[in-house]
């Protein structure tokens, strides 16, 4: 259980220093997707600390996650390839949002009642956007 703790730490720690690199990803894609790419790889081998090896790729390759774990091994390759070798930003944020987004998905689906807590954050965040939306055209069309 600490190595599960630790790799997801570490990971956690590689994406919020990557999220600094953001202002120079124009500049530097390689610094932003590097850190990115081994936070999100480390937090995808904790999950081999908490399962096991075999349990792990057993887990992964089950038909209903093998879509899931298959595109998040193409992202993760797509964007090493998008920031060391053809250095395109706009490709490096698309690819590390919906990696971002894979790896979110896998994560939930491991704990236990994580696919229900993920649908009702999800409908929580939409409600406050919509009100926070509608609350801005409010206060634009009073000041315009």
């Amino acid at each position: 259980m600490f190595f599960f703790f630790f790799t997801s730490g570490i990971g956690i720690l590689f994406i919020v220093v990557s999220f600094f690199f953001l202002p120079v990803l124009v500049i530097a894609p390689h610094k932003f997707c590097t850190l990115f790419g081994l936070g999100s790889a480390s937090i995808f081998y904790s999950i081999i600390y908490l399962k096991g090896f075999k349990g792990t790729l057993l887990y992964f390759w089950k038909s209903k996650r093998r879509w899931n774990t298959i595109s998040y091994a193409i992202t993760l390759i797509l964007l090493m390839y998008y920031s060391l070798i053809n250095k395109s930003f706009f490709w490096v944020i698309v690819f590390s949002i919906i990696q971002l987004l894979i790896l979110i998905n896998l994560l939930f689906g491991i704990i236990p009642g994580g696919k229900t807590t993920l649908k009702w954050t999800i409908k929580g965040c939409c409600y406050s956007m919509k009100g926070f939306i509608s609350c801005t055209k409010g206060i634009f069309k009073v000041l315009c």
